[in-house]
C-alpha cells in the first residue's frame, strides 16, 4: 500500500471523448482505407511545423492526427487532443480543420490517379476561402484566384497554377475548393 503512495500518478491521461455513433442497419460497416505513407508524412510534417505545438508533445498530436484522418475526419478528437497539450481551441479547431481538409485532398489526388483519372475540373465551392487562415488583405487576393480559378481543367498530379505555384483544389490551408475528375474516354 505504501508503494502504490509513492508512485507518481500521470500528469494526464490520454482519453479521447466519447463519441455517439447511431445504430443505423443500413450504414456501411467495416475499416476505413488505410493511409498512404505519403499522407501520413504530409500530416507529420504539417503537425511539426506548427509553432503552437509543443516539440514535447509533437508525436502524441501526429498520433492523434492520423487516428483523426482514418477515422473520417473526427474533428473533435484531434481539437481534444490538442486542447489536451495547451492549444487554444479556437486555434485547435482551425489546425484540425486544415490537417483534414489537406489529408483528404491528398488521398483524393491518389484515389484518383490509381482509378486512372489524369485531368480535373477545378471547382470553386462559392464560400470564401482562406478567412480566418490569413490576414484579410492576403485571403482576398487567394480567394480571387481561387474564383478565378473555377471551371479550369489541370492535370491531377500536377495541378493547376494559381498566382505564382502549381496547387490542387483544399491542399491549401483554408481552401474549400474541390475538383471534379474527367473521364478520359468521355473526354470532349
Amino acid at each position: 500500500m505504501f508503494l502504490k503512495w509513492l508512485r507518481k500518478a500521470p500528469k494526464r491521461v490520454y482519453s479521447p471523448p466519447k463519441r455517439e455513433y447511431s445504430l443505423n442497419p443500413f450504414a456501411l460497416k467495416g475499416a476505413p482505407p488505410p493511409l498512404s505513407d505519403a499522407v501520413k508524412s504530409d500530416i507529420k510534417s504539417q503537425i511539426r511545423s506548427l509553432p503552437d505545438v509543443p516539440k514535447n508533445e509533437r508525436n502524441f498530436a501526429v498520433e492523434e492526427a492520423i487516428i483523426c484522418v482514418q477515422s473520417g475526419g473526427d474533428l473533435a478528437r484531434l481539437v481534444w487532443a490538442l486542447g489536451e497539450i495547451g492549444v487554444d481551441k479556437k486555434r485547435a479547431a482551425t489546425i484540425a480543420r486544415g490537417v483534414n481538409r489537406r489529408a483528404g485532398a491528398l488521398q483524393d489526388v491518389e484515389r484518383q490517379s490509381a482509378l486512372g483519372f489524369t485531368e480535373a475540373i477545378w471547382k470553386y465551392s462559392g464560400s470564401p476561402c482562406f478567412r480566418g487562415c490569413l490576414p484579410d488583405d492576403k485571403a482576398d487576393e487567394l480567394d480571387t484566384l481561387h474564383r478565378n480559378a473555377n471551371n479550369f481543367r489541370f492535370p491531377i498530379n500536377k495541378g493547376l497554377l494559381v498566382g505564382s505555384a502549381y496547387t490542387r483544389p483544399g491542399l491549401d490551408w483554408g481552401c474549400k475548393c474541390t475538383s471534379t475528375p474527367i473521364f478520359p474516354e468521355l473526354d470532349d
